[in-house]
Parts: structure tokens; C-alpha cells; sequence
């Protein structure tokens, strides 16, 4: 069987590898192409010219492709994980751990055999102990905290509420109908079915014992020796919860795809409303905050409006969709510097979508949305679907810590922690992702996918070197490769430590990014190929309703334009 795996282990590998050489080939082929196309020929007489723009759009996509699947091969080759640059190790190797003291007992409950594997015999014949490590959240800090333990002699239990990682730089795109749930998530289960150490589970954390060091759920409660939390961030409602119900944000999947819902179901309705005034009311999109994910999320719905759906219905007119962004701030995107965050707002504008800046929401109900701006004026938008986008705070677990522990949170419940990730005066316990509040460069450093990866990674390899090694902890540095939005179609910025770009080069680059750290190499090549088809035919194929329990039903922003 083994021999059977490894044989078309082998075979596939050597295809990649053949794509990757084709590929080789071809950019040689395309770069003597660029070569004659923007230097003095080097035959007399020839030159080369693209029938079209898609043309040569379409072989940077296909560029694209044959570098993933290049790296792709190289990575199964050697077994590098490219994402985080660690060798997969088959074997464990023999470390020197703690004495099991043996309590004298003759046989063990079947709900222990796990433990049981903890307590292995050394090159000796001495029993070791294997550490315990138990992982709360299944994000990229707890993914990438996981991965780093991969052949490394402890027992690692990674326990989350759901039993999926989920890709939420990708989730808007699930809530505009661009891709499908299963192209941005992968269970956890199959992540890590090879790393025999790692054990993973379905469920809530509730309570946290840090005296006897017991992580309670809702199945039962788990030991530790080290303890890493990272259950990331919710969106804060800034003390308007009831709005919630009428502004649901993207925090998950069922979110994205009851927002998916609305947006679909709205233009329905649309198709069946005789009247103008509250046709247009059932068209009309809000989205509040204008951080990354509220400009993604319009530029993409204006996208859908007037390209997707132009041609669907007969009666509502999806080009006259109007989508507004409300932002507190007096400018969208203001984590990036102001002159991108400029040419954002001149994309969104080409879009169609309406930006409102210095602008606070007041009030949100089923119906409408009221803005007030900064002169006290008031504006009333009555509107069939509206989405929330504007703040995050920690989540919940945090205050749990904060009671066991009496860690100091900040405004955004984000717990205080130490150099290293972990919590003062609990140094097997530590704090990473969205939930870790930690200077850098004065400030704190942002709710972001990367700040999470790096500091999973890191608080791991602290557990090793404490547990493992018996050597003191290292301060975490965050190494800072920039940030990136998209518009939407052909149209993203970046800022790359300095380095400003914007436009179709920047998109190229967010989708290069983006692609390379969703998880499974089949979901890189669907979400790929999705994108080219979406691309050049501005089609979406996931525009399915699966809930008709409101089928038929008059929208209540409808009913309030009588």
C-alpha cells in the first residue's frame, strides 16, 4: 500500500515537474517577446504585438499558473511548506523530556489512550514525557502555532468551534457569489491528517483552569503544560448590539452567505416590485466602514451590479444599483497612506459606489440607515441590505483571561502580553493574533493575517525552547512585508514598506498573495481558475439562493417607501 502511494506520490510530482518546465520554457519564449517588444530587435525586422489587451492579460494569468504549480511540485519534492518555511520532519526526533513517574496502575480507560501515547521510552529505555500543548482557535495564529509542532515530540490538541480553517481575506467574495464556501475553507482534520502528533477537536472554550492548567469545553476539559490561545476578533457594534440582526458583518461563513442571500433575494424582489421608487429602495446596498474588507465588499457588489446581472432581469435594472460607503474617518482606508487611500476612493467612484466620509451612522433599522455628518445634518437611506464592516474587538476569551488571570486588556479587549506572546506571570501561557495586544514601532500592531502567522510560529517555537530545550524565551519582532486592498476588477493598492503601487500591478500581486497562502494546493487552483473565468466573462456562477424560508415575502424596505 505504502509503495503503491509512493509510486504515484512520484508520478505526480515528476508532472508537476514537467508543467513547471513547460512553463520555464514559456516565460524564455515571452520574455524574448518583451525583449524585442521594448529594445532594438535583435532579428532585423521582427517584431511582436498582442492582438488585444486580454491577450496579454491572459499570459500573465498564465504565468501566474505556472509558477504555482511550480512551487507546488518543488514542495512535494522536498517537503517544504512554502508558507512558513519549515521541513516536514517524518520522524520525531529523541529529545530529552521529564520522567513519567509511574502511578501503578495495571491498565488505563479506553477516553485515555491518548495520554497514554505521551509516555514513550527514551534511546535508554528510560520512560520520557511528552509535553502537552493545547491550541485554542483554528485561525492562522493556531494554524500556523500547529504547524510549527509537526515531528516535534509533543502532544499538540488543537480545539475549535468549528471544524474548518477559514481564508477570511477571501470571505467577501463568498458573500458577492465569487467563489464557493468550500474554495477558502479546508477542515482541519484533513490539514493535519499526516502530523500523527496533532489531534484535533470541535469545540467551545468556556473556562480556562490556570491554577491546575485545564481548558474547559463544552465536551470536557483538557490538560496543558503550554497553552496557546488565538480565537481571534469579533465585530464590535460600539454598544449598538440590537443593530446586529439588521447589519450583519462577515465573521464566518454563515454570515457571508446569509449577506449572499439578502444581496441575491433583494434584486428578486426587485424583478417583482411595480413600483419605481420602491424598486430602487430594494436595490440599495450600505456598508459601514471603510477599512479593507468595507472597500472590498463595495467595490465587488458594484462590480456584480453593473457587469454580472446586467443582463438578468427584465424589469429591475441592476445597473442602477446604488451602493454607499459610510466611514467615520475622513478617508477610506485610513491604515494606508493617504495618497492610495486617494486612489481607492477614485476607483470606487469609477465603480459607481458612493463614498461618504466624516460621516457617523446614528441609526440602523430593517428599513433604512441615518447619517449624520459632521455639520449635525442628517440623511435617511432607505435601503433593503446593509452590512457591517467598521470595528472589531477581541474575543470574548479574552475577558475569561482577564478574570483568571488579571491580565490587562485595552480599549478592544485585546490582552496585555509580554515580549515573547505569553502572559505576565504565566509563561506557558500565551496570546497571539487579533486577541494580543503588542507595541510595534509605538503602535500597537494590527489585526492582521500575517501579524498572526508570525507570532503562531513564534509562541510555538518559545514552547519548544522552554520545554523541550530548557533555554529562556525570545522576544517576538514582526518582520513587516506590507499591506494590500482590492478595489475591485483589475484595480487593488499596495503598500510594500514604502514601496506604493496601485492599479493593475497591484492586483496582480494581491491575487499572487492571496493564492499562495490559502491552505491546499486544490483550492489555489480553483479559486485560480474561478478568478480567470471571472475575469474574462465577468460571470459568477454561485448566485443560489438555498433559503426560501422569505420567498415571496414584501421587503420591509420596500413597505417603507409607501
Amino acid at each position: 500500500m505504502h509503495a503503491a502511494q509512493a509510486g504515484h506520490r512520484q508520478l505526480l510530482v515528476r508532472c508537476l515537474l514537467l508543467t513547471m518546465l513547460l512553463g520555464l520554457v514559456f516565460l524564455g519564449i515571452k520574455g524574448y517577446e518583451y525583449w524585442e517588444k521594448y529594445h532594438d530587435s535583435l532579428v532585423p525586422g521582427v517584431r511582436f504585438s498582442y492582438a488585444s489587451p486580454q491577450a496579454r492579460e491572459a499570459e500573465l494569468f498564465l504565468i501566474l499558473y505556472f509558477v504555482m504549480t511550480g512551487l507546488h511540485a518543488l514542495h512535494m519534492l522536498i517537503g517544504l511548506d512554502l508558507l512558513d518555511a519549515r521541513p516536514y520532519q517524518g520522524g520525531e526526533p529523541s529529545i530529552p523530556a521529564v520522567r513519567c513517574q509511574p502511578s501503578g496502575m495495571t491498565s488505563l480507560p479506553e477516553s485515555l489512550s491518548w495520554n497514554m501515547r505521551r509516555c514513550t521510552y527514551g534511546r535508554k529505555g528510560a520512560m520520557t514525557y511528552r509535553p502537552r500543548v493545547v491550541i485554542v482557535g483554528g485561525g492562522f495564529g493556531g494554524l500556523y502555532a500547529a504547524k510549527s509542532f509537526r515531528g516535534v515530540p509533543v502532544d499538540v490538541t488543537l480545539i475549535d468551534k468549528e471544524n474548518y480553517h477559514l481564508f477570511l481575506p477571501l470571505l467577501y467574495q463568498v458573500a458577492i457569489a465569487g467563489l464557493s464556501p468550500g474554495n477558502i475553507a479546508a477542515p482541519l482534520r484533513e490539514v493535519f491528517s499526516r502530523a500523527k502528533n496533532i489531534r484535533t477537536l470541535m469545540g467551545e472554550v468556556t473556562a480556562i483552569d490556570v491554577k491546575n492548567r485545564w481548558v474547559i469545553y463544552g465536551g470536557g476539559k483538557l490538560p496543558y503544560d503550554a497553552l496557546i490561545i488565538a480565537t481571534g476578533s469579533d465585530y464590535h457594534y460600539f454598544g449598538n448590539d440590537h443593530w446586529r440582526p439588521y447589519a450583519p458583518s462577515m465573521d464566518g461563513l454563515p454570515s457571508a452567505l446569509e449577506i449572499r442571500q439578502r444581496l441575491l433575494r433583494a434584486y428578486e424582489q426587485a424583478e417583482q416590485e411595480p413600483d419605481a421608487g420602491r424598486r430602487q429602495a430594494l436595490m440599495t446596498f450600505v456598508i459601514v466602514g471603510g477599512g479593507p474588507t468595507g472597500v472590498e465588499l463595495a467595490g465587488a457588489i458594484a462590480e456584480m451590479a453593473r457587469h454580472t446581472l446586467k443582463d438578468d432581469f427584465r424589469v429591475a435594472n441592476p445597473r442602477q444599483s446604488r451602493v454607499m460607503l459610510i466611514e467615520l474617518a475622513d478617508r477610506v482606508l485610513s491604515s494606508f497612506p493617504p495618497n492610495l487611500s486617494e486612489q481607492a476612493r477614485q476607483a470606487l467612484t469609477r465603480l459607481g459606489v458612493t463614498v461618504r466620509t466624516g460621516a457617523k451612522v446614528v441609526e440602523i433599522t430593517d428599513t433604512e440607515v441615518i447619517v449624520e455628518a459632521q455639520d449635525g445634518s442628517r440623511e435617511y437611506i432607505p435601503c433593503s441590505v446593509t452590512m457591517w464592516a467598521a470595528g472589531v474587538k477581541a474575543s470574548g476569551l479574552s475577558r475569561v483571561l482577564h478574570e483568571c488571570t488579571g491580565v490587562e486588556l485595552d480599549r478592544a479587549g485585546r490582552v496585555h502580553v509580554a515580549p515573547d506572546l505569553s502572559i505576565p506571570n504565566y509563561p506557558v501561557l500565551f496570546v497571539v493574533g487579533d486577541m494580543a495586544h503588542l507595541e510595534h514601532e509605538g503602535r500597537p500592531l494590527p489585526g492582521l493575517a500575517p501579524v498572526a502567522m508570525q507570532q503562531g510560529a513564534h509562541a510555538a517555537q518559545q514552547i519548544q525552547r522552554r520545554l523541550l530545550e530548557g533555554q529562556p524565551t525570545q522576544p517576538f519582532h514582526y518582520v513587516d512585508r506590507g499591506t494590500m486592498a482590492t478595489i475591485g476588477r483589475a484595480a487593488a493598492v499596495a503598500d510594500l514598506r514604502g514601496l506604493h503601487l496601485s492599479g493593475f500591478t497591484a492586483w496582480l500581486m494581491w491575487l499572487f498573495v492571496h493564492l499562495m497562502y490559502l491552505v491546499g494546493f486544490r483550492n489555489r487552483l480553483l479559486v485560480f481558475v474561478q478568478w480567470m473565468w471571472n475575469y474574462f466573462t465577468y460571470r459568477r456562477g454561485v448566485r443560489l439562493i438555498v433559503d426560501h424560508s422569505k420567498q415571496g415575502q414584501p421587503s420591509k424596505a420596500a413597505q417603507a417607501t409607501d
